[in-house]
């Protein structure tokens, strides 16, 4: 009976051992380097400076980790090359073994990959001379209607942000440029400090304006109430909630009324 129980013992400790074993990346970190942990959840900071290849074999590699065959010869090639990789499970598969770490990781190396193809794309004319001194914003960017934003130290009197850069306006930061069009996030300070995303064109012409909430959700008098929180998502969507509170200003027992009400806005 001791023997068993010896047996399971030993057992439960080998499965807990296995559980928490780390993976390390067959890539190195540029920032510490040392190679990096997989199954644990990454910091941007450690991989933020990898180039676009490394990142597309990193994040492959959570794949191939699980066994998944791959399509590309290319990445085929790549990873079988080393003793652990094999493969035999398809997208489906690979997908139900797929841990929350895993899934963290996919969708950091992912945005990371996202804003390296953004910031590749320059327009050949003055316009983007402007664009390079605006700094990117991280996503998700969280904001309350109530407090401003961190303001990037700009040269305010340089002639290309005084001929480029909206009259009265702070400029906040660049959310994403394409061959086509670059957006833009502007603040107009006030009572409120109203933030507001302009797209424009190559040529400097705004195709549309896109503002982070309602005027009138960030206000506050007699008997009224409203205040706005939200993100800008990382897929480039503004979601809001805002919650308005009524009451009868010249009765101190009167009941107050709350609404809550929530938005999305596609930016792109």
């Amino acid at each position: 009976m001791k023997q068993i129980l010896y047996i399971l013992v030993g057992l439960t400790i080998l499965s807990c051992q296995n559980n928490s074993e780390q993976i390390s990346s067959v890539i190195t970190s540029p920032k510490t380097g040392q190679k990096i942990i997989l199954s644990s959840k990454l910091d941007s900071t450690e991989i933020s400076e990898m180039t676009s290849a490394n990142l597309r074999l990193l994040r492959n590699e959570i794949f191939a980790r699980h066994g998944y065959v791959f399509k590309s010869q290319e990445l085929n090639d790549y990873f079988v090359k080393f003793d652990w990789y094999q493969p035999s499970l398809t997208s489906e598969q690979v997908d139900e073994k797929l841990t929350e770490t895993d899934r963290f990781n996919i969708s950091l190396i992912k945005s990371l990959e996202s804003n390296k193809k953004q910031s590749s794309i320059k327009w050949d004319n003055e316009l983007q001379s402007y664009l390079d001194l605006i700094p990117m914003i991280k996503l998700p960017l969280d904001f309350e209607c109530e407090n401003g934003f961190d303001i990037p130290e700009l040269d305010y009197e340089n002639d290309l942000v005084n001929k480029y850069k909206p009259e009265g306006a702070t400029i906040i930061g660049k959310l994403y440029q394409d061959k086509d069009e670059v957006a833009l996030v502007y603040g107009y300070p006030a009572d409120i400090f109203y933030p507001l995303i302009s797209v424009i064109d190559k040529t400097g012409q705004e195709i549309r304006e896109i503002r982070f909430f309602k005027l009138g959700n960030c206000v506050g008098d007699a008997g009224y109430s409203a205040t706005t929180k939200g993100t800008i998502t990382k897929d480039l969507k503004i979601l809001t909630k805002t919650e308005i509170i009524t009451w009868d200003s010249e009765n101190e027992d009167s009941d107050k009324e709350v609404q809550i009400f929530e938005d999305e806005i596609n930016i792109k």
